[in-house]
């Protein structure tokens, strides 16, 4: 369940960055970066007491630490990702 969640938060996220950003090589470039950075800062972010430490809410690894139901808020957190790319999507069009 942890491995879909991820995923769920990934491929989201992608879809997201390939929606905003028209250029498919800069896309590609920056989901790459992404893909790298953010499993860094979202450790980071989990483990620092700073106020910048509730950033590490939007990152899947503040969920997937606790062994309890909090890894579906990675359902909601990728719908409004695909909402906010669908929403972009729809913008593009017109």
């Amino acid at each position: 369940l942890q491995m879909m969640m991820l995923m769920l938060f990934s491929v989201s996220l992608t879809f997201l960055l390939s929606a905003i950003i028209t250029k498919p090589f800069m896309s590609m470039f920056l989901s790459t970066v992404f893909g790298i950075a953010l499993p860094i800062v979202g450790l980071l972010l989990m483990s620092t007491k700073k106020w910048w430490g509730v950033f590490g809410y939007i990152t899947p690894y503040q969920y997937m630490e606790h062994e309890n139901l909090q890894i579906l808020m990675m359902v909601v957190v990728g719908a409004a990702i695909i909402a906010i790319t669908y929403i972009v999507f729809k913008r593009r069009a017109y």
